[in-house]
């Protein structure tokens, strides 16, 4: 973990980093940053994962600005950054903010039974056969002049008064043993609740992670679409040089008389006479005399 003197220092530089790469100056970013990697002991992840994502966004402007034969070089760097950006931020996260980004997080699992349509209707089965029950034993406590049933010693089963079966046909009959689902078993419960700034740090880390994705995979579609670096051959050391078959082949194009044509006018032409020192040094001898 970075000290509170290097936190400070490199919050001070990211500034200029920024103003850099916004200027277009990328060679002059993709320096600072790698000085400071380098150079610098004590980084906090996050800050890393910045110059990481920083460097690898100089080295992708300069690939996406340099020939072809060059650019593959450039994206080959930028991806090796852009992954180190995501390791530094994975790294960055600890449990409690993990926490806050599943609590936060579109993609979080809730509870089935929170959004289960079964859990409603389980309560809604609780709350009629309660209420029934309920209803039914406030009906029979009511009439207290006829009894509510007798026992047929006879026949060995009850006989219902008239009221009361009126009663029990205004109600369904409850089931003897509803099956409901176990309450799920809670392991863990989490010690405190987040703080709305951890929440917020927890969301900008995971924006940040996934913006560093699109730019990597973005790279990684310029890398498959560029040519592969081609392989020259040296020349061989027998071989004639090329102005000798550009000459030959020349040559073969003409017929015979095409060549005396040739040749005759070689023989006709005038050249320029070549240099007579005679003169010069007769007006040397001249002026040396004179003095």
């Amino acid at each position: 973990m970075a000290s509170d003197a290097a936190y400070r220092g490199m919050r001070a530089e990211i500034p200029e980093i920024k103003q850099l790469f916004q200027t277009r100056h990328y060679i002059q970013c993709a320096s600072l940053c790698g000085r400071l990697l380098t150079n610098s002991n004590e980084i906090d992840p996050v800050h890393q994962a910045y110059l990481h994502f920083f460097l690898a966004l100089s080295h992708d402007a300069i690939a996406r600005e340099a020939s072809i034969r060059n650019r593959r070089g450039e994206l080959d760097v930028a991806e090796k950054h852009f992954l180190a950006a995501i390791a530094a931020l994975s790294r960055s996260s600890s449990p409690k903010q993990e926490e806050a980004v599943q609590s936060h997080s579109p993609t979080s699992s809730h509870s089935s039974q929170d959004f289960s349509p079964r859990g409603a209707s389980d309560a809604n089965s609780m709350h009629s056969d309660h209420s029934a029950s309920t209803n039914a034993t406030s009906f029979a406590g009511d009439d207290d002049e006829e009894e509510p049933f007798e026992y047929d010693s006879e026949a060995g089963e009850f006989n219902y008064s008239s009221r009361f079966r009126t009663i029990l046909d205004d109600f369904p009959k409850v089931p003897k043993s509803v099956k409901r689902r176990p309450s799920p078993i809670i392991t863990c419960r989490p010690s405190r609740t987040p703080s709305i700034h951890e929440v917020k740090f927890s969301a900008d880390m995971y924006a940040f992670q996934r913006m560093v994705e699109t730019h990597l995979a973005a790279v990684r579609e310029l890398k498959d679409a560029c040519p592969a670096p081609s392989v020259r051959f040296a020349a061989l050391p027998n071989s004639r040089p090329a102005s000798f078959s550009m000459k030959s082949n020349r040559a073969s194009v003409h017929d015979e008389a095409e060549k005396e044509i040739i040749r005759a006018q070689r023989r006709s032409m005038v050249f320029r006479p070549r240099f007579d020192p005679t003169s010069v040094q007769k007006l040397c001898e001249e002026v040396l005399s004179e003095l």
